[in-house]
């Protein structure tokens, strides 16, 4: 099993919240964030500037007391890769006070133990997060049996001809997920999230890969991460990253943001990072 170390920021919101359009809409978050790092090869000491920027927003439409719409959308250009779009859009309709139905471009019940996607934690992912799937046209059910355990079932097209289940029990800050392809395809995730630490681990049994994720604030300015996965065909790893961040804010100015420094075993590489948010 993989294992590894990385970093929580400090307590605040790294987005506009809960704007009031009107009295049906509401702007949930609107988000700005800029991602600038700079990676050295220990064997060449030529650096390599890997730039992004993401610009995204999420909104909720009540249509009745009963039924509401809901989409959110963001967009991220690189100077490394292409620039990629994330966007959804679902019908919730509430049955009864504990369970909802949605249908259309959802998040799968598996994807609820990543990062909302218009949030800096999402644009700062580790690679361990990044492997959980994101968005399939479908439904997802969600019954909560309290305030904190929740349990939510979807079923999603994968790639145009079949259907996979997903699941995701929640309780409180302690997460279980996964989903079911065809009988034999599988896909397992936990997730543990406290003010303290963020704990995440993955298998898929398609790319025989275990990877975890852990970030832990030795206090409340200083993390130490770290990233690391597992290939058990193979018995090989392809990153095995490590480092510190310092976190920074200016609610004067409503940005925050952090400098970090690390280093990838595995790619044999060295990495200095500055990430800026509007908050």
């Amino acid at each position: 099993m993989a294992f590894v170390i990385l970093g929580i920021a400090p307590q605040g919101h790294s987005q506009l919240d809960n704007i009031e359009i009107s009295e049906e809409i509401k702007l949930q978050k609107v988000y700005a964030g800029f991602d600038a790092k700079l990676t050295t090869p220990n064997d060449s000491l030529y650096p390599l500037a890997m730039n992004s920027m993401r610009l995204g927003c999420a909104l909720d439409w009540s249509l009745t007391n009963k039924v509401s719409a809901y989409a959110h959308g963001a967009i991220e250009g690189a100077n490394t890769h292409k620039s990629f779009a994330i966007a959804a859009f679902v019908l919730n309709v509430k049955l009864t006070q504990e369970l909802q139905l949605g249908v259309g471009l959802p998040p799968k019940a598996t994807t609820y133990t990543r990062a909302h996607p218009i949030t800096w934690k999402s644009q700062t992912e580790s690679y361990s997060q990044s492997r959980i799937p994101g968005n399939k046209p479908g439904l997802i059910v969600q019954y909560s049996l309290t305030n904190k355990l929740r349990l939510a079932h979807s079923l999603q097209n994968l790639d145009g001809r079949s259907w996979s289940n997903h699941f995701n029990i929640t309780n409180g800050q302690f997460s279980l997920a996964g989903f079911l392809h065809e009988g034999n395809e599988f896909f397992v995730s936990t997730r543990l999230n406290t003010d303290k630490i963020d704990i995440n681990y993955n298998y898929s049994s398609l790319r025989k890969e275990n990877t975890t994720s852990i970030f832990l604030n030795m206090t409340e300015k200083i993390a130490v991460y770290g990233d690391v996965n597992y290939f058990t065909d193979c018995q090989k790893t392809s990153v095995t990253n490590f480092g510190i961040r310092r976190y920074f804010e200016n609610k004067s100015y409503h940005t925050g943001g952090f400098l970090s420094i690390s280093h990838d075993l595995a790619k044999r590489n060295t990495a200095i990072q500055l990430f800026l948010y509007l908050k």
